[in-house]
């Protein structure tokens, strides 16, 4: 299940958050999608998201909680959602870097991953963003 809920987690927020508050700049592709393990307590994320908002290389951070993606994922997935007993989606962070060419070094500052996080990708494989 817990495959399914990153994997649904991963399609909404591929496909809900954009890069608004002048950061129009950098590539939706440049984006780097961090996810929590189930486990992780949400002071964990948001002591990642702050460490993040310090960074120079970090433009924006925005929280995605658990049950506000499972409410999004509802909303916008009916079908996929009904039959889902318990919220199988973790926290999850969404980092504009300041620049495309700086998305690399945020993720080389993700490594080795922070206690809590399970999965820091990418929201495009491409190796040049733009």
């Amino acid at each position: 299940m817990r495959a399914a809920g990153l994997l649904l987690l991963v399609a909404f927020v591929a496909g809900s958050c954009g890069g608004g508050d002048g950061h129009r700049a950098v590539s939706p592709k440049c984006v780097i999608n961090v996810y929590f393990s189930p486990t992780a307590p949400r002071a964990r994320a948001l002591q990642v998201a702050a460490r993040l908002r310090r960074y120079e290389r970090v433009a924006r951070v925005d929280f995605v909680s658990k049950q506000h993606a499972l409410r999004m994922m509802r909303k916008k997935f009916p079908y996929l959602m009904k039959g889902v007993p318990r919220n199988p989606l973790p926290d999850a962070l969404i980092v504009w870097p300041r620049s495309d060419r700086e998305r690399d070094d945020v993720i080389r500052a993700l490594r080795p991953p922070p206690p809590g996080v399970d999965v820091v990708r990418p929201r495009s494989s491409a190796t040049r963003c733009a």
